[in-house]
């Protein structure tokens, strides 16, 4: 028979009322598809008191249950009329039944005297003004005392005090008992029986009511060696429903859940490191604010008292090679499902996260490679009868890692992630089950990073003549992350094409982040000019894409014509003259290259115009210098020779395809204007 004391036992606080939830299937098929149910919905394995289940499936459709359901006492599920459930897996009652050796400790006729010793060696000792019930080894007893208890009896001893020394009365004042004790688990005393309540972390941690728990955690600096870490400006705010749910059934646990589902965290920290000099430290971490809470629920006739825990702690790490001073403010916002969950065989997380984190960077002072890593948040443990039972820890764990280079290159970056730990003392619950522990991180996320991004600001497409410099500087400028400009960042400029020169090839961003440089171009004759600007991390890569700049100089290609001639002389093939002393200038052939110059051996018409004059020219026989062209014209006539050319090093060479060769070496004076030995030519 089962043995029940039941009294006035205390409620320290009451669970908080579940919402009333309809699960609706409407689709064909397997029960576990959430494309068969209502808004995807699919009901969880313990269904939930007051929650109902309504079946009905798609014209000519069914449902099938291909798995288990849990259903509550007062659990509901309806199958509509004419519609169709076909049972490939079971729908468990929840009917309660317990073991018939629980006693259930009432603490107005047994009074706890134990103390904090005797308990840790599990040994409850009673005292009670009326007769004391009998207990036999291998009962279990269950009371609310402290954490709550549930205890298996492996040895009992029974006192009965008489009042006063050599009283003849045999009435007896109190009675004792002391029961030795191991502990018990759930599954030992529960027979058959299911339980879900939802529990609500809110600011009634913090004595008030109504709202999200928000903790304020003042200034706190932690020194390790040469290494400072201080936490301020944090905030962490949070309000999860946690739900508790099992069933056991023939004394063996079958489910098991504590979850928060859509639950929100948010955090707001800065993180500052200083150090002056080396150091590493692994893995510390520090406890800054914790909360307790009781809440007193019942299954069945069982008490079941859940303590809330929640410790906010920092975790941190550092590997610092010189004096630094890293400063990151960390903003973030955060929705997630946490939990463990045990389903007939084994345990599964509770786990998907929605984040959005934004970091503001302090200036950084030092040049030392420097790397810490540190989280701010919850870690939660859930006490059953004074086990852990379900524990998680999660928090935003943020990484600033800085970095610099001999050449004092340098790159700053903070990334953050979640990490979360989420376990389970099975010890409370039942036989065979194995204690649990896992632990996720979400993919990390680059939250910030400097330098992040070059950006063109202007000097390109310009154009200038062979060693000139272009009439305004090649200019960038380098952003982080959020587009902010960055000072003190070493920009590379160098030349990729053409034989140019830039004054100079690395140069410090301003205050403004803006790096500039004149660009003088080559004389390779025939080659685009080009320019780049980059910038290095301290490991060597390039950052992002280098910026190309582009220049034009002159071509050959155009129409030209003779615009004038040194000494009278014109370029082309001579001819005997009349005058010894100055023959070429009253008797000569002269060429024009016109049409269309091409680059590198291209096939062309050399178009030759020769004039014989010797009427009416006058020139100066001193210098030879013609003053006149004179108006009569002996014979004038054109020809067109193919050939082919080349141009290099500044030397035009012509090779008629009849054979020879000749060289003109040439000097551009203005885009449009070209001295070829000595003779200025213009398009």
């Amino acid at each position: 028979m089962r043995k029940f004391f039941l009294g006035s036992l205390l409620c320290i606080l009451a669970g908080a009322a579940s919402s009333q939830t309809t699960y609706t299937f409407n689709g064909n098929g397997n029960w576990s598809d959430t494309a068969n149910w209502l808004g995807r919905s699919v009901p969880p394995t313990m269904l939930p008191k007051l929650d109902s289940i309504i079946i009905n499936p798609a014209s000519l459709g069914e449902c099938v249950l291909d798995l288990q359901q849990i259903l509550p006492d007062n659990g509901q599920i309806t199958v509509m009329a004419g519609k169709k459930l076909r049972l490939l897996n079971g729908l468990i009652s929840s009917k309660k039944s317990f073991s018939s050796q629980l006693h259930i400790i009432d603490s107005a006729q047994l009074h706890l005297v134990s103390d904090s010793a005797m308990l840790s060696e599990g040994i409850y000792e009673f005292t009670s003004a009326d007769s004391i019930p009998m207990f036999e080894q291998n009962d279990f007893i269950a009371g609310i005392d402290g954490e709550g208890y549930l205890c298996k009896v492996v040895n009992v001893e029974y006192a009965r005090p008489f009042v006063g020394s050599g009283s003849k009365t045999s009435k007896p004042l109190f009675f004792r008992l002391r029961l030795r004790t191991l502990k018990a688990k759930l599954a030992e005393v529960i027979e058959n029986a299911s339980y879900d309540e939802t529990f609500t972390i809110d600011n009634s941690f913090q004595g008030a009511n109504g709202s999200a728990l928000s903790v304020d955690i003042p200034t706190v600096s932690f020194s390790e060696g040469p290494f400072t870490l201080t936490l301020s400006e944090a905030n962490i705010t949070l309000n999860p429903k946690w739900r508790l749910a099992f069933n056991i059934a023939g004394y063996k646990l079958k489910y098991f859940e504590m979850s928060s589902r859509n639950s929100n965290l948010s955090a707001r920290f800065r993180l500052t490191g200083e150090a002056s000099g080396a150091v590493t430290l692994l893995d510390k971490k520090k406890s800054l604010k914790t909360m307790y809470k009781a809440f007193l629920t019942w299954v069945g006739p069982l008490p079941l008292l859940v303590i809330v825990k929640i410790d906010f702690v920092l975790n941190y790490s550092a590997s610092i090679a010189a004096a630094v001073r890293k400063s990151v403010l960390f903003n973030s916002s955060n929705t997630l499902d946490l939990g463990v969950r045990y389903n007939g065989t084994q345990w599964q997380p509770v786990y998907s996260t929605g984040s959005n984190t934004v970091v503001t960077p302090d200036a950084t002072t030092g040049d030392a490679n420097a790397n810490i890593t540190g989280w701010i948040g919850p870690e939660t443990s859930i006490k059953l009868y004074g086990v852990v039972g379900p524990y998680f820890t999660t928090g935003v764990k943020t990484e600033a890692d800085a970095n610099v280079s001999t050449a004092l290159d340098w790159d700053f970056t903070v990334n953050g992630w979640w990490n979360t730990t989420a376990g389970v003392n099975a010890s409370v619950l039942g036989e065979g089950i194995f204690n649990y522990e896992n632990e996720w991180n979400s993919q990390k996320l680059e939250l910030y990073k400097t330098p992040f991004a070059v950006q063109k600001v202007s000097g390109d497409n310009q154009s200038a003549l062979f060693d000139q410099y272009v009439g305004q500087p090649i200019k960038v400028r380098v952003l982080d992350k959020f587009n902010l400009p960055q000072s003190h960042v070493q920009v590379y400029f160098i030349t990729t094409a053409g034989g140019g020169t830039v004054e100079e090839e690395s140069v410090w961003t301003d205050a403004s982040g803006y790096a500039e440089v004149r660009w003088k171009m080559g004389t390779e004759y025939g080659i685009e000019q080009q320019a780049e600007a980059f910038v290095r991390q301290a490991n060597g890569d390039i950052i992002g894409t280098p910026i190309k700049f582009k220049a034009k100089t002159p071509t050959l290609i155009g129409n030209w014509s003779l615009a004038s001639f040194a000494n009278g002389v014109l370029p082309g093939t001579l001819v005997d003259g009349y005058v010894e002393d100055c023959p070429n200038i009253l008797q000569y052939r002269y060429s024009e290259l016109i049409d269309n110059y091409a680059i590198d051996s291209t096939r062309f018409s050399n178009f030759n115009k020769e004039r014989v004059m010797n009427t009416g020219v006058t020139w100066s026989p001193a210098t030879c210098t013609v003053i006149s062209p004179g108006t009569a014209t002996d014979s004038t006539y054109e020809t067109t020779i193919a050939g082919t050319y080349t141009v290099s090093n500044n030397v035009i060479t012509y090779t008629p395809d009849s054979g020879g060769s000749v060289s003109y070496s040439f000097q551009f004076l203005t885009f449009n204007r070209l001295k070829v030995d000595e003779n200025e030519y213009v398009r």
